[in-house]
């Protein structure tokens, strides 16, 4: 593999790990995605295409969704 192909992956992987766990710790979707772009922002993290081809612009909300629905799944 390339480094830079690994290198997009290990950003990729960090920033998926970023997300899943600002999730958790944010109470409204503005604070998330503020946390994610902070985050983006102090990582140089201007453009980053997912494998499926989704953005970071389009999946967060994508994220966010899925993690409060599962969420009050496993509470209800």
């Amino acid at each position: 593999m390339g480094r830079v192909k690994a290198m997009i992956m290990d950003e990729e992987e960090q920033l998926n790990n970023f997300v899943w766990s600002s999730c958790s710790e944010s109470e409204t979707f503005e604070e998330f995605k503020g946390k994610v772009k902070q985050y983006c922002t102090e990582n140089n993290i201007k453009h980053l295409v997912y494998a499926d081809g989704t953005s970071t612009r389009g999946s967060i909300k994508d994220v966010w969704n899925e993690y409060w629905s599962n969420y009050n799944m496993e509470r209800g």
